[in-house]
């Protein structure tokens, strides 16, 4: 990461193949890695970089953890309150959920768990209410949908046969 105004350099090392998410006001930046863990197996982690004291910890996950939960593609909301992060809560299983988590807390809702779903492309709504992501079924042929959450209607399939969903701006 390079600052334009200021020329500082920060360097995030991560072999895992995605990019991170900016925080709302751009002072942390969370990015996952694979380390290896605990017997040499692989395990993700997610990191948080902040840019105003210039380090860099774990946010997410630990070296020592026995299974890899595969922490991935985390996406603050527009207020700054709330990351939504796709991970295997069962990891022998290839199935994904959506957490939404509080940054200061780490332990709010899961809001898509079907059994055997995948979830990702998931994006905020521009005033951070609601989500919108696909989902699919791995046990079925693939047939991705679009579907959306919000707090006070749950989550609910807004469209068959859709692929990178997102909010118009």
């Amino acid at each position: 990461m390079v600052n334009l105004n200021s020329g500082q350099q920060m360097t995030l090392p991560s072999n895992y193949g995605t990019t991170g998410a900016w925080s709302p006001d751009s002072c942390y930046f969370l990015y996952a890695n694979v380390v290896s863990g605990a017997n040499d197996r692989p395990i993700t982690i997610l990191y948080q970089a902040d840019f105003q004291t210039g380090e860099t910890g774990i946010f997410l996950g630990q070296a020592s953890d026995e299974v890899d939960y595969a922490y991935r593609i985390p996406a603050w909301s527009p207020s700054g309150s709330q990351i939504a992060l796709v991970m295997r809560a069962d990891p022998p299983n290839a199935a994904q959920q959506i957490w939404l988590i509080s940054p200061d807390v780490l332990g709010d809702p899961v809001i898509a768990r079907e059994p055997n779903y995948s979830y990702g492309f998931y994006h905020w709504d521009p005033l951070g209410t609601r989500l919108v992501f696909q989902q699919f079924d791995l046990t079925k042929p693939y047939n991705p949908q679009a579907a959306t959450w919000n707090p006070t209607q749950g989550w609910q399939v807004v469209a068959d046969k859709a692929m990178f969903p997102a909010w118009l701006p």
